[in-house]
């Protein structure tokens, strides 16, 4: 027996992805009142039948607990880093837009199916997708457990998503076309491929056009928590900031050795030891910053 199971990305995370808390949490409430009802009957996309608004909440019912943990395991890994890169609202119209295209795709492919079709699995997809355009070199890490026989062998490694993700993608299409053909209701292969085409589409179309660049900017995302790998500043930039440092300062005491004129400041591509953090989202600002990035508040350095 073998698990493979994403623990999460090796990224920086700043600000809070509500969306994809609010997914989660809904799913696992509509699973949880699956105990006094059917919500499949209720939510599930049947292609056969007349399609309508309401439809489209398929992706919020799933078939069983085993299904609803696989997906928002998932969601998770691949939802909080887009969503904190993106911002709320692209990343949230991505993972709708993958929901709607992959039940729309299915009842197109399926049209005389009786078995609906219910889960996230189309609009993850689409996630796995973006990911692997927007944040392809990144580092996923990986929870591994192995039972052989009578002995449990356990760890964590570390895989670029250029690696792991197209793996993931082929193994659960493979697993969905086959259920499919077995007749199992709420898995289908197309709405996992059109999903997943969905978002390498769109995430590569925010990149051609740079959309995508001033995206990042706008969430802050490119922000890192070690001064080291903070972007250097141009040289004429730390020439203001010196020059401003420098009539900021005190006159010298009289009877000390070095004169006004003489005072020290930095030079070069120098950079603030210490981070400068905003008390009002929390983000680790860049140096010589008056207002944050994210949320615009004054930043006392």
């Amino acid at each position: 027996m073998f698990f493979l199971i994403p623990i999460g990305a090796e990224r920086a995370i700043y600000g809070t992805p509500w969306f994809t808390i609010a997914n989660i949490a809904i799913c696992v409430l509509v699973w949880v009142g699956s105990w006094f009802g059917d919500p499949i009957a209720l939510l599930g996309l049947v292609a056969a039948e007349e399609i309508g608004p309401a439809n489209l909440l398929y992706a919020y019912a799933h078939a069983g607990v085993f299904h609803l943990i696989g997906n928002m395991v998932f969601l998770w890994c691949m939802g909080v880093n887009l969503e904190t890169r993106w911002g709320t609202a692209t990343y949230a119209a991505v993972y709708l837009l993958g929901a709607i295209v992959s039940g729309l795709i299915f009842t197109m492919i399926h049209p005389d199916s009786m078995d609906p079709l219910v889960g996230a699995s189309g609009a993850i997809s689409a996630l796995m997708g973006a990911f692997l355009v927007s944040l392809f070199k990144t580092k996923i890490r990986m929870a591994y457990v192995v039972w052989i026989f009578i002995r449990l062998f356990s760890g964590t490694f570390r895989i670029p998503a250029y690696v792991i993700l197209p793996f993931w993608f082929a193994t659960d299409l493979i697993g969905a076309y086959g259920e499919v053909r077995g007749g199992a209701a709420g898995v289908a292969y197309s709405a996992h491929v059109s999903g997943f085409v969905l978002g390498l589409a769109i995430a590569a179309g925010l990149r051609l056009t740079g959309a995508e660049k001033k995206l990042i900017e706008a969430s802050a995302s490119d922000v890192h928590e070690n001064p080291a790998d903070w972007t250097v500043l141009p040289p004429e930039a730390n020439a203001r900031a010196s020059r401003r440092a420098m009539a900021q300062r005190q006159p010298p005491v009289p009877g000390n050795q070095q004169a006004a004129g003489e005072a020290t400041a930095p030079t070069g591509n120098t950079q603030s030891a210490d981070p400068i953090k905003c008390d009002d989202c929390g983000l680790v600002n860049m140096p010589d910053v008056s207002n944050c990035r994210r949320c615009s508040a004054s930043i006392k350095s």
